[in-house]
């Protein structure tokens, strides 16, 4: 529907009803008339509206914001855990919201100023131990006041390591041992190699099963990417404290966001012209100064500032669902209990430092019989089917990891023929996998 069928509608019933109740008619011609100014614009069947000022200039506008498993803005790390909002999803929620979020020229590492990201190496390998990166992320609340968060985020590349390890202790104890200390190498056969875990205990690796392998391919991808992961963490973590959004309901999820928009070019405005101008006015925040000026020559106002430092090993789990060369046994490792808050992210609460080390196990499925190769005397497959099929093989060959895991979910033995209609549920959820890995 229309403005204008809306508008010829209301004036027709204020017409009626001037006839019998000419004060209440008075009272709606006002609202009306706000509306006929543009004080308020409705579209469409109230999925969005637009606030606007005296001069017509959109001040602020609501709509509605979809995130789902589907459109890649949830993610469930953990098969039994809650859907949890992806970095793909923040980033959903900052366009909606008029969000914006910076990387500074810096970020403090143990009390001292480096550039940002800073890596931190091992001087013995030379080997990543671990990434800071620094984000903020600025917009105005939904009451149009603004609110920064200054974030910065700790990779600890190792911890992560030995936390993807305990979990493969408990789900593949053929190659990944947790024994103590003094019980010393394990009898099994083996290239066994210890990772020290505590003063008690070590974790042991059989260097020679293919899940050691396998394992070692993974975490070295991983490593390649650290920097990658610590920045699309950073503008995760960023934007999750500012939006005040964790943990969804279900799979889908359906919200009203509110977007203001400066009218005078000030702090929010996300203009590439003036960047420079804004990473200094927004940087001066975290030097202490809790006010700026949101335009030139105007009087400062307070900002809403806050900043914090959150670590991306809280949550292994999610570094796996965001990462698109996770290992395939990804979704059946046996994740660590020791989250805390909404979706155990990286919110440091008490919790966590008491968390415990228990590992929840996740039964392997049980797969049915290899679906037989087709018969030679069968149907000749149509054009589509033979295209699904070279489609698939292709793409089954350039993400292999990827197509386990697909098989994996619809109960398909590793080697086994399948189908067409088969090839294209695999197609499509490697497509997924791969597609959520960017985020």
């Amino acid at each position: 529907m229309s403005i204008s069928p809306l508008q010829a509608n209301a004036n027709a019933a204020l017409a009626t009803i001037q006839v019998s109740m000419p004060a209440e008619a008075k009272a709606l011609a006002a609202y009306v008339g706000a509306i006929v100014k543009k004080d308020i614009v409705v579209l469409g069947e109230d999925d969005a509206f637009a606030l606007r000022d005296s001069s017509g200039q959109i001040k602020a506008f609501k709509q509605k914001l979809v995130l789902s498993e589907a459109n890649g803005g949830l993610t469930r790390p953990v098969s039994s855990g809650p859907w949890v909002i992806s970095a793909q999803g923040y980033e959903k929620w900052s366009e909606a919201a008029g969000a914006n979020v910076i990387f500074p020229k810096t970020v403090i590492v143990d009390g001292v100023e480096q550039t940002n990201p800073h890596v931190v190496k091992d001087s013995s390998n030379g080997r990543v131990k671990g990434i800071y990166a620094r984000a903020i992320a600025f917009r105005f609340s939904s009451k149009g006041l603004p609110m920064v968060r200054d974030w910065t985020t700790f990779y600890d590349v190792p911890g992560y390591r030995m936390i993807d390890l305990l979990a493969k202790a408990a789900d593949k104890p053929q190659a990944f041992k947790l024994r103590p200390i003094e019980a010393g190498k394990p009898t099994d056969p083996g290239d066994w190699g210890s990772y020290a875990f505590d003063e008690v205990m070590a974790l042991w690796v059989d260097s020679s099963h293919k899940d050691a392998l396998s394992w070692y391919k993974n975490i070295i991808n991983r490593e390649k990417k650290a920097m990658d992961f610590a920045q699309t963490f950073a503008c995760r973590n960023a934007c999750k404290h500012l939006s005040g959004l964790q943990k969804a309901p279900a799979n889908y999820w359906e919200l009203a966001v509110i977007c203001w928009r400066p009218m005078n070019g000030g702090l929010m405005k996300w203009d590439g012209t003036s960047y420079d101008s804004m990473l200094e006015n927004v940087e001066a925040l975290g030097s202490g100064q809790g006010q700026i000026a949101l335009g030139a020559g105007e009087k400062p106002v307070t900002i809403e500032y806050a900043k914090g430092v959150d670590h991306m090993d809280a949550e292994p789990d999610l570094i796996g669902a965001e990462d698109e060369e996770a290992a395939s046994e990804a979704e059946q490792a046996a994740p660590l209990d020791m989250t805390a808050g909404q979706n155990g992210t990286f919110d440091h609460e008490p919790a966590a430092a008491e968390a415990s080390l228990a590992v929840e196990t996740e039964p392997e499925p049980t797969l049915p019989a290899a679906t037989p190769d087709p018969a030679p005397a069968g149907p000749v497959l149509s054009d589509a089917d033979q295209k699904a099929l070279a489609n698939y093989e292709a793409t089954r060959e350039a993400c292999p990891d990827e197509d386990a895991r697909a098989r994996r979910r619809m109960s398909i033995k590793p080697d086994a023929a399948v189908t067409p209609d088969q090839a294209r549920e695999l197609y499509r959820l490697i497509g997924n996998m791969v597609d959520g890995g960017a985020q």
